[in-house]
């Protein structure tokens, strides 16, 4: 009797042990359920943002240009900036001369009228033309170049007569200056490229091919 009074003390001793042991002792402070301390995250070279070449440069053309003197002006102004620009080759449309005429007056009298004013003050190359364009006009000759066009129109000007100056165009091959920009690059200014021929310069993206 005493012996199993004994066993049966012994087996409440260890169920107590056990709850105590799993279910009523407390959980340290560092237990598994604390918030896990805040760290960045390593990045790996490979993972590393990459910034896209198109996106650091740009590639821009300055241009046309019709004759050699005004290609060599537009590469010193450029070489001057810091740029190496790209020489490319283009259909365009190339000055031919540049068209001094004055409007024609109404009828054929008035017409032979200011002819003969033109020519007692000594402008004697004016002649009546019909173009295609323009219509009836008198023409005060076609010349190479702009400035002795404008000293032409100054001369008539002094006749009491306001000359027109038109460029005459053909096509042709033209060339344009194709320059790659980079964000510290400095701005291109059109004001920076006088048109030594005439043309009207623009500054705009590259075509596909040559950007590329």
């Amino acid at each position: 009797m005493k012996l199993r009074f004994i066993f049966i003390a012994l087996v409440i001793a260890n169920l107590v042990f056990f709850a105590w042991a799993n279910w009523l002792r407390a959980a340290p402070e560092d237990a598994a359920g604390s918030p896990a301390p805040k760290a960045r995250r390593l990045q790996l070279a490979n993972e590393a943002p990459v910034v896209s070449a198109a996106a650091a440069r740009r590639c821009v053309t300055v241009g046309p240009f019709a004759t050699p003197a005004s290609v060599e002006r537009a590469k010193q102004v450029l070489a001057d900036g810091g740029y190496t620009p790209a020489q490319r080759q283009a259909p365009g449309q190339i000055i031919d001369g540049y068209w001094v005429y004055l409007e024609s007056p109404e009828n054929r009298a008035a017409e032979r009228r200011l002819l003969a004013r033109l020519e007692r003050g000594g402008i004697r190359d004016a002649s009546p033309v019909t173009d295609a364009e323009f219509g009836r006009r008198i023409s005060l000759g076609v010349f190479s170049d702009s400035q002795r066009a404008t000293a032409q129109a100054q001369r008539v000007s002094t006749q009491g007569v306001e000359a027109q100056i038109v460029p005459r165009e053909r096509a042709g091959e033209v060339i344009w200056l194709d320059i790659e920009l980079h964000s510290e690059s400095p701005d291109l200014k059109l004001g920076s490229f006088p048109a030594v021929d005439g043309s009207q310069i623009e500054i705009k993206p590259c075509p596909t091919s040559a950007a590329g």
